[in-house]
């Protein structure tokens, strides 16, 4: 990592924290604008990967199927007790990078009954994917034929 040089905190922040909580071996690159990405490539082609961007207030973090953002507004930063606002933001972006490498977190399509691929909900937490009640609030607003399909790290969650 000596070659390469965080222009702001939170990017030192992140790197000191990725390089003992996060799987080993990303690659790390730096665009013109300062934006520091680390990304691991996913066994699954509609995820593509995991790209962690860290500027210099927020760490965003995004797949092939959706992404979020993680910064001084985000409830789970607010609501933390613990450390300055930017160590809460690397903590949150640490927690949810390895929710998503883990498998934890799938990420859920909405398709019409053509089969075509209408919405994406962005991240959510595998339990409510596995709950029949929660699982049917994705599509009961559209009607019938409307369905709903969700992927994680590894590929297409199945039952």
């Amino acid at each position: 990592m000596d070659t390469f040089r965080p222009f702001y905190p939170l990017q030192k922040l992140f790197i000191a924290a990725a390089e003992i909580q996060l799987p080993p071996d990303p690659s790390i690159e730096w665009n013109s604008y300062g934006v520091m990405t680390y990304f691991w490539p996913s066994p699954s082609e509609r995820m593509r990967g995991l790209w962690v961007n860290v500027d210099e207030y927020e760490i965003m973090l995004a797949t092939a199927l959706s992404h979020t953002h993680i910064a001084q507004y985000t409830w789970e930063v607010r609501n933390a007790s613990s450390g300055d606002v930017a160590d809460r933001i690397v903590e949150q972006g640490i927690v949810q990078a390895l929710g998503i490498l883990s498998g934890e977190t799938v990420f859920v399509s909405i398709y019409d009954p053509n089969g075509h691929e209408e919405s994406s909900s962005g991240m959510s937490s595998r339990r409510l994917w596995n709950d029949p009640e929660q699982r049917a609030t994705w599509t009961k607003f559209y009607g019938d034929g409307w369905t709903a399909r969700a992927w994680d790290w590894h590929g297409e969650v199945t039952d």
